[in-house]
């Protein structure tokens, strides 16, 4: 009876010990209106626009710092490839 109870016990201790985070949320930091140190990030901007312009900005670097790219998949090559890292084809010296 003794280990019935104590299985009980346990088992509820546990559950509540799950359960505390959805019972008592912690509380909200207060928001500051005040001037802070961060500002927005740009990578949060979701809008067409900007995506947009990200992948501009991605695709300049690729092209700047490639050695050139795969005839066969079009795969921008490290400068010292042999090989395309994503077909395999062998890269012309």
């Amino acid at each position: 009876m003794l280990e019935l109870l104590l299985g009980v016990v346990l088992a509820a201790g546990a559950t509540y010990y799950v359960l505390l985070p959805i019972l008592r949320p912690p509380p909200e930091p207060a928001a500051d209106t005040g001037s802070s140190d961060e500002g927005e990030d740009p990578d949060d901007d979701m809008s067409p626009r900007a995506v947009a312009f990200r992948a501009l900005k991605e695709i300049e670097f690729d092209r700047a710092t490639a050695a050139g790219y795969c005839a066969r998949c079009g795969t921008a090559l490290e400068t010292d490839a042999r090989y395309c890292n994503s077909c395999g084809a062998r890269v012309a010296a």
